[in-house]
């Protein structure tokens, strides 16, 4: 079921379909860890449904004006040469009568481009324990990525837009966790730190509510042409789900049929009177 958002406006300049191939990670791999590589999977999805992977914050940077950001909601900011060294958030509670092997979290993710051959390097921790570092990116690498640990524990990041001022790249970040090795009812504490940085790059965890969407807008002008009145019907649609098709229709008849992507996606419709 997809929700109405009150401000179509809120995220468009930030989330776009995912263009592939254009701007991309390059990986370190802390001394625990196992293979990082490309993808292929943009729905890493274990379990029947998801959980919100940003519930409650712990500690760091708060940012709580950005245009991307729902009202009430913060974003946790870390980077820009060692400003701002780590920040820390929990997920949402497993729920207690959970049953399934493995539990999925998701949060929205930005992470900067970087400008310096000598790329900042964050740390991820799960529970307290090391689970992954990654760098900042640069051209020519992975633009979606997935990490697994030893005991299972997956960290996935899945790109559903690039930023146009400076090309940074936002989308969703995934963390699959086996059932055996968590409590339920207990909530999981995710802490990211800066532990090499020469930049200004940064990563940034968004605490909006990860959920489908569908905002409807007709154009207010209307067109006069040689087959009849027109008007054109804006549609944003946030996909959470595989890579699809899906088709646009107005009153029983099919104007386009499209690839829609994880994430926003715009569609035009020109409807003839």
């Amino acid at each position: 079921m997809f929700h109405i958002m009150n401000n179509p406006n809120l995220i468009r300049d930030l989330i776009r379909p995912l263009v592939s191939g254009l701007l991309v990670f390059n990986l370190a791999m802390s001394s625990n860890a196992q293979e990082i590589r490309a993808l292929k999977d943009l729905w890493p999805v274990k379990g029947s449904s998801f959980y919100q992977g940003f519930g409650k914050t712990i500690s760091g940077t708060q940012l709580d004006f950005f245009p991307f950001l729902d009202d009430g909601n913060i974003s946790l900011y870390l980077g820009e040469n060692g400003k701002y060294k780590s920040f820390e958030f929990q997920t949402e509670r497993i729920p207690a009568d959970y049953d399934e092997p493995f539990i999925t979290f998701i949060w929205e993710s930005g992470i900067a481009r970087s400008v310096d051959p000598d790329k900042s390097e964050f740390r991820v921790s799960l529970n307290g324990s090391e689970l992954v570092t990654f760098n900042s990116f640069t051209e020519g690498s992975l633009s979606n990525w997935e990490f697994t640990a030893q005991n299972g524990v997956q960290l996935a990041f899945v790109t559903t837009s690039i930023g146009k001022a400076h090309g940074d790249l936002f989308g969703y970040m995934f963390l699959n966790v086996p059932l055996k090795n968590f409590q339920k009812g207990e909530a999981l504490t995710l802490k990211f730190d800066e532990i090499k940085s020469n930049n200004r790059d940064y990563y940034m965890a968004i605490q909006n509510p990860v959920k489908e969407s569908l905002t409807i807008l007709a154009e207010p002008a209307i067109l006069k042409t040689e087959n009849g009145p027109k008007q054109s019907i804006k549609v944003d649609l946030t996909h959470l789900g595989q890579p699809t098709k899906a088709k646009f229709s107005i009153n029983g008849n099919t104007i386009i049929e499209s690839k829609i992507q994880v994430g926003e996606n715009i569609k035009v419709l020109d409807h003839q009177f």
